[in-house]
């Protein structure tokens, strides 16, 4: 199920990764799969997951917009948008697969 919501998000052509961290921070899904991004969503998970202060988190650079995402079981949801993106479209999008994550992360026993 968390592979399928990633990659329904990366099919958005605004966002270029997509990353599902569990707790600890360890990756669970992302999309693309590559090195690069699997080491800069787990260091931005641990970063960011040890605050209780945040549901969510917008970081915006020159070059991408991140949008952090709590989610239930201390999970966290990250998605890397282009810095040129609608940003609207891409909340709505956020907000619907934080819908459909939490609730299977409620009925899974992991």
């Amino acid at each position: 199920m968390e592979e399928f919501v990633v990659s329904d998000l990366c099919e958005s052509k605004d966002i270029e990764s997509v990353a599902l961290l569990d707790g600890d921070g360890f990756v669970k899904a992302i999309k693309p799969n590559q090195e690069k991004y699997n080491h800069l969503m787990s260091q931005l998970g641990n970063s960011l997951n040890n605050s209780n202060e945040f549901e969510s988190t917008t970081l915006i650079t020159d070059k991408h917009i991140i949008l952090v995402q709590k989610l239930v079981k201390n999970y966290t949801l990250i998605a890397f948008c282009l810095a040129k993106c609608n940003l609207g479209i891409i909340r709505h999008q956020i907000s619907v697969a934080t819908d459909r994550l939490n609730a299977y992360l409620k009925t899974s026993s992991s």
